[in-house]
C-alpha cells in the first residue's frame, strides 16, 4: 500500500514457455481487480505495456522463447519507459493517471480476460522513485555455468567502498571483472564456443582476480563523488571443463551511485 503509484519502478526478470493464443498475455500485471499497469505480449511475441484496464502501448520488439529477459518498467507522472536488458523498447509520455484502486499488488495473471503468463519469473522487485536517486545495485541477466555477482547492502555511495562478491568459479582459478558501460546489443558467445553465455559490458577497467578454494571473490570497490553514474559489471572466470572456450560469465550487475 505505501507503493507511490504516481513514481515507481519495478524490475523482473521473465522467460517465455509459449505465446498466448490471443493477443494480450501479462508477464506481470498490477491488481488482481484493476489491472492497472503491467508488462503484456502478444500471440506473435511482440512486448508491450497495458494500463488501466484495457490500453496498450505496443514495442517494436518481439520476444523468443526460453530465453531469460531483464525487464524494467518504469511510470513517472504520466512518462511510461519499457527496458529489455538494459535497452529502451518503449516510450511513451502521456499515458494518463494509473487508477489502481488502491489495490497495488502484482501478479502473472490478467483478471480482465482470464490469460495467464506462460513461463517463469525471477527476481521481481518494486520501489518507489523511477529516477533511484538513492542508488542502486541491480544483478539482472543470465549467466552461464555457476557463476552469481552479488552486491552488499547498502547501496553504493561516494567514497565508500562497495562490497561486491563472486561465487560458483572453478577452484583455485584466474578470474577477471569487467567495469564499464552495457553492450548497445548483448553478444551471444556460442559461435566462440561458450553456449548459453551472454557478454553484456562495454568494459573501461578489467581487474584480474584469482578464486579462492571454493570459487568465490571478494572485491571493495572504491566509488567515485559520480552521483547518478550508471556502471555495468561482469565476472568472468576460468574453467577449462565448462566449454571449448575455457571460460564462464557471470550475469551482469548495474550500478547506479546515489547521494
Amino acid at each position: 500500500a505505501s507503493l507511490d503509484s504516481t513514481d515507481f519502478q519495478l524490475d523482473v526478470e521473465f522467460r517465455l514457455k509459449a505465446l498466448p493464443t490471443a493477443a494480450g498475455a501479462p508477464v506481470l500485471m498490477g491488481g488482481n481487480g484493476w489491472r492497472w499497469i503491467g508488462i503484456d505480449v502478444t500471440a506473435t511475441g511482440t512486448v508491450g505495456i497495458k494500463y488501466n484496464n484495457s490500453n496498450n502501448l505496443w514495442s517494436k520488439t518481439k520476444l523468443a522463447l526460453g530465453k531469460w529477459y531483464s525487464a524494467s518498467l518504469q511510470y513517472e507522472r504520466g512518462v511510461v519507459r519499457l527496458y529489455l536488458d538494459g535497452l529502451v523498447v518503449l516510450h511513451h509520455t502521456s499515458v494518463p493517471t494509473l487508477n489502481t484502486g488502491n489495490n497495488k499488488n502484482f501478479t502473472t495473471n490478467d483478471f480482465s480476460n482470464g490469460r495467464n503468463h506462460h513461463g517463469c519469473i525471477r527476481r521481481l522487485r518494486v520501489w518507489n522513485d523511477a529516477n533511484l536517486k538513492g542508488g542502486q545495485f541491480i544483478v539482472a541477466g543470465s549467466r552461464c555455468g555457476n557463476l552469481r555477482m552479488r552486491g552488499a547492502q547498502p547501496w553504493p555511495t561516494p567514497l565508500k567502498p562497495y562490497h561486491m562478491t563472486m561465487t560458483g568459479g572453478a577452484a583455485n582459478s584466474a578470474t577477471l571483472i569487467f567495469l564499464g558501460f552495457r553492450l548497445p546489443k548483448a553478444m551471444d558467445l556460442t559461435g566462440l564456443g561458450a553456449p548459453g553465455c551472454t557478454w553484456f559490458v562495454n568494459p573501461i577497467v578489467i581487474q584480474g582476480l584469482v578464486a579462492d578454494a571454493k570459487g568465490a571473490v571478494s572485491l571493495f570497490l572504491p566509488i567515485p563523488n559520480l552521483v547518478g553514474l550508471p556502471i555495468w559489471f561482469q565476472w568472468m572466470n576460468r574453467n577449462p571443463t565448462a566449454n571449448s572456450f575455457g571460460w564462464t560469465l557471470s550475469d551482469y550487475a548495474t550500478m547506479v551511485i546515489g547521494s
